[in-house]
């Protein structure tokens, strides 16, 4: 069973492999195994590097575990934009990936945000299209070509109730 908690600095080596692995395997569409936009992509995917990016106070990053095996990592950064969302290369198509999606999506929902951005992967379109993304933009990455996309998030009624104290009950006129 997969469960999502926040990442940890301890987790720095395990996203870190995942990062690596998961673009080498998985990206071909976008780096087509030339060693120079793999040597540029790869370049600040170190332990350190990602350490200090799921410390940083303006990131919310997630893990994905499996039997405590961290097995997918996501990352949103202010204002509401998603900057990583990787799964660990064996267990793509697994659910992984849209179970760390709908975490990004509700913190993001709950944080007020009305419109989440991504860029994308040419590797990746199909399952931000999949999950309601829309395409917004071409664009470029230190990799290559990109995708800019967009979905507008619906609001959160639970916050919404609390914030106006209405509890979601309707009132008596």
């Amino acid at each position: 069973m997969t469960g999502i908690r926040l990442a940890t600095e301890g987790d720095a080596g395990a996203v870190c492999d995942i990062l690596r692995r998961s673009i080498t395997q998985c990206c071909v569409d976008d780096h087509r195994y030339d060693s120079g936009v793999l040597e540029r992509w790869l370049r600040n995917k170190t332990t350190d590097t990602v350490e200090s990016w799921l410390i940083w106070p303006a990131h919310y990053p997630i893990v994905a575990t499996v039997q405590d095996e961290v097995v997918g990592v996501g990352m949103l950064a202010r204002p509401g934009r998603i900057v990583l969302l990787h799964v660990d290369p064996i267990r793509r198509q697994t659910g992984i990936g849209s179970a760390l999606l709908r975490t990004l999506e509700s913190k993001a929902r709950k944080s007020g945000v009305s419109m989440l951005r991504v860029t994308s992967t040419l590797s990746a379109r199909r399952f931000y299209e999949s999950h309601g993304y829309s395409l917004v933009t071409a664009t470029s990455a230190p990799y290559g070509a990109a995708l800019a996309m967009a979905k507008r998030l619906g609001a959160d009624l639970r916050a919404r109730a609390s914030a106006c104290g209405c509890n979601g009950a309707a009132r008596e006129a």
